[in-house]
């Protein structure tokens, strides 16, 4: 290869690597924030924190926002001081008046849906309070009221904090007035979001149940488990007893194995072994699985499937549905189903439960079995419904799920046509037909350019692809 051609190769390269960051495929820069404070010196008032020193605002350098949907952060608080020090040279204020004070705080993080103190957005601004002194001449620092700010929703990138005042003054023989901020501070926030999925659902005696588990943060330096990780996951056998458990550290992806040892498995009872991801500063996720006799895997019933048989697309609040789960016996008459039905956050992790672990028995026709269950969708967001069946031998099926996405109230729009998106698509597909035909560049290089430019138009089309219109205003 000459290296005419070379050069021109990687000049491509470049030019792709470069529509991909502008289009934001490939983030440029991470989120970075400065843990130690700032203070301020303006017009003869300093901001500053008695408590922690050097402009510090904020209790911590990093929280742990929420891991489901709806879920609340770390308790963020904020404290503040100011003070008025003498001055004696000219120029500097010989009088000066505070009239009120006020903490404004800004979020740069990754989910626009977040929340501070229940209000959806990313900036929040408290009232403006008198710091308790009219006239401070002395350098001794007032304190502002601790604010305590919390986060809804999961997060991840920064939080900033900025200590505003309003005061008069006198300057030389001027009276003024103004704003000024008088100390900021920045701190991560971090995702609490962990999932465990079960690899494996039908385990017999002597084989290794896998789980396959995700975790984000906990705040290990919180953690009241052994060793100082802050997840911890757990099986529990049908009676509710746990018989194994796992501390796993942040930030980890990977599979934990379980052998399952002789006599889990028996013919009188239900063999349903749950699985539990703690975060042990926030939440849980949850799986399940079954345990069968050495050989036994082979007689199991057949996976269940779903029939709809009252309440259509789309659902909101409040619909009720009946679904029919039928299944086909192998070895041993089928006696019934299992039944779970969940909430879940877009990112997978289950949230609380319609059913849990609910018994419907089986009504028998022919070789197959069904049973009907009946829910309501309580709430906007993604609804899961699992069923395994069991025979007389308690013998567990794998798990189906059918899922299901819960719109917001009757005849509101939710998810309007992009008109936007489909804009950016065509105005790309025109100019990867301009350079292609009239660019006066080689050919080679007309074809790097014109790989790019469609890459380009297909990440601006795939949201069109996978967004469901159909029962929606466009």
């Amino acid at each position: 290869m000459t290296v005419r051609k070379t050069n021109k190769l990687l000049i491509g390269a470049l030019v792709i690597v470069g529509i991909l960051v502008m289009s934001g495929a490939i983030p440029l820069l991470e989120i970075t924030a400065s843990t130690n404070g700032v203070a301020y010196y303006h017009k003869g008032i300093e901001g500053n924190s008695e408590a922690n020193g050097g402009g510090d605002l904020l209790d911590s350098t990093s929280y742990v926002t929420s891991w489901t949907g709806g879920g609340a952060s770390e308790k963020i608080v904020i404290t503040g001081a100011v003070r008025f020090p003498d001055k004696g040279f000219w120029g500097s204020p010989l009088y000066t008046s505070f009239v009120k004070c006020w903490y404004v705080v800004k979020i740069d993080g990754n989910n626009p849906d977040v929340q501070i103190n229940g209000v959806t957005g990313t900036t929040w601004t408290s009232d403006r309070i008198d710091p308790g002194s009219a006239e401070v001449t002395g350098s001794s620092w007032f304190a502002m009221k601790a604010a305590t700010i919390t986060l809804t929703n999961p997060c991840s990138g920064k939080v900033s904090v900025e200590f505003w005042g309003y005061h008069r003054w006198l300057d030389i023989i001027i009276p003024k007035s103004g704003d000024d901020i008088f100390a900021k501070d920045e701190a991560y926030l971090r995702s609490g979001v962990g999932s465990v999925k079960v690899q494996n659902q039908l385990v017999e005696e002597g084989q290794s149940a896998k789980f396959f588990v995700e975790t984000g943060y906990s705040h290990t330096s919180k953690s009241t488990i052994t060793g100082g990780q802050g997840w911890v996951l757990n099986v529990y056998n049908p009676s509710g007893l746990s018989v194994f458990e796992k501390s796993v550290s942040d930030n980890f992806a990977g599979t934990i194995s379980w052998l399952v040892p002789a006599g889990s498995y028996s013919s009188s009872w239900d063999n349903v072994y749950k699985v539990i991801l703690r975060n042990e500063l926030l939440n849980q996720d949850d799986d399940w699985f079954f345990t069968v006799g050495p050989g036994m895997s082979t007689q199991v019933p057949g996976l269940p499937s779903f029939q709809v048989i009252r309440g259509a697309p789309p659902y909101h609040p409040g619909d009720q549905i009946t679904v029919r789960m039928t299944s086909t016996k192998v070895a041993n008459p089928i006696a019934g189903f299992w039944v779970w039905v969940s909430y879940e956050t877009s990112v997978g992790t289950t949230t609380q439960y319609i059913y849990e672990k609910s018994w419907y028995p089986a009504t028998q026709s022919g070789d197959a079995s069904y049973a009907d269950v009946t829910f309501t969708f309580p709430d906007t967001g993604y609804a899961r419904l699992e069923a395994s069946a069991a025979d007389s031998m308690n013998l567990n099926s794998g798990i189906s799920e059918l899922k299901f996405t819960v719109y917001g109230a009757e005849g509101r729009t939710q998810i309007p046509f992009d008109w936007w998106q489909l804009a950016y698509v065509i105005v790309v597909l025109i100019v990867a037909i301009i350079v292609y035909s009239k660019a006066p560049i080689p050919q080679p290089f007309k074809m790097i350019v014109l790989l790019g430019l469609i890459a380009l138009a297909f990440y601006f089309a795939w949201p069109l692809l996978t967004t469901d219109y159909s029962h929606h205003a466009t």
